[in-house]
């Protein structure tokens, strides 16, 4: 059997076709027009819903309604974001809190995070809550499609960070917006003697043995859920601009050193920071649509101009494909580089 790779050309139905170096499909899509899209519950309740097209569903009603519930922004609304670990007995909700009051920020609790993901996952709520929590049980967490969740997590996370204005606390957080220039990831840390203190201190109890194991079991499952996940290790200082120790640096310092950062020029989002979000944004909902409908194409995004590579057998499902990456908002032209791959029977 001999196997040819060959250029597509087809042209879908109203998209524009220019042909470059010979194989290549260029797709002209509208313009965001400077605008950014998030999710409905951070909305002024004066925003305008738009429907999402109906042309292409490849992740379902699920998805459809989450589509239906994205609300446009202008780029001059505000766009502080912090990232910041979650880790039990380390004061991290007092700087949370500190911060804040201090940039005027809304702290993102773990109830909506779930919610969202539970709305595009389709699972209960209390499903997810303990997935993410590492304290699923042996059978659900058999049940449970990881690579599926990690998209849906990672979808949540980024159009709260394109809200702006937001202090996103675990759920991989610090991991999925380390790249985005203007996002400040934080660890907030302390050794273990001090975190058993301070839990001690919180549950009014003595034993010091009993607030051990909970923080060393907080920190296994914690560890284990983003493992599965992300596969990193959240403890890594690669992922952070900045780690504290609260067990030397006084909450009301991590909150000064913290907001002073947020002031400084190198994290105040530009059009190009702005843009960079977007995109992952984008490419988070593409790759999900991607994986379940047009396997073996992959995608790729800058400023909001996506291109397709890979290859493929069925030539209908190229031009659908290309079709699909049209309809989704934000997305401001297609390339296909995609190959159309034949089979013959070898002589």
């Amino acid at each position: 059997m001999r196997c040819t790779l060959t250029p597509l050309f087809p042209e879908p139905h109203g998209a524009t076709m220019s042909i470059g170096a010979g194989r290549v499909l260029m797709l002209n899509a509208r313009p965001l027009l400077q605008q950014s899209w998030v999710c409905a519950p951070f909305a002024a309740s004066a925003a305008t819903a738009h429907e999402a097209p109906k042309s292409v569903d490849p992740f379902g009603e699920v998805d459809r309604r989450c589509m239906a519930g994205l609300v446009c922004l202008e780029w001059e609304d505000p766009m502080a974001v912090i990232a910041m670990t979650r880790e039990m007995a380390t004061l991290g909700k007092d700087v949370a809190a500190g911060l804040a009051d201090r940039l005027g920020l809304t702290v993102v609790h773990h109830e909506l995070v779930e919610q969202g993901i539970a709305e595009r996952s389709g699972m209960p709520e209390s499903e997810v809550h303990r997935f993410l929590e590492g304290e699923a049980s042996l059978l659900e967490r058999w049940k449970v499609d990881r690579k599926r969740l990690s998209r849906y997590t990672a979808q949540e996370i980024l159009q709260l960070a394109v809200r702006g204005n937001v202090l996103i606390r675990g759920w991989g957080a610090t991991y999925l917006l380390r790249s985005v220039p203007h996002v400040i990831c934080i660890r907030i840390c302390a050794p273990m003697d001090f975190r058993e203190r301070v839990l001690m201190q919180r549950l009014g109890i003595k034993d010091r043995t009993l607030a051990r194991q909970e923080i060393e079991g907080n920190d296994r499952a914690h560890n284990r859920t983003m493992q599965k996940l992300f596969a990193i290790d959240w403890t890594d200082p690669s992922l952070y601009a900045l780690v504290f120790n609260t067990a030397r640096i006084p909450v009301k310092a991590c909150v000064e050193h913290i907001a002073r950062l947020a002031e400084a020029p190198p994290f105040q989002a530009t059009a190009q920071s702005r843009t960079a979000l977007l995109d992952e944004l984008i490419l988070s909902r593409l790759r999900a649509g991607l994986e379940q409908r047009f396997a073996g194409i992959e995608a790729k995004i800058s400023a909001g101009k996506v291109t397709l590579t890979g290859g493929c057998s069925d030539e209908r499902m190229i031009v659908q494909a290309v079709r699909f990456v049209h309809t989704l908002e934000g997305v401001t032209g297609v390339t296909s580089e995609v190959k159309h791959i034949s089979f013959q029977p070898s002589m």
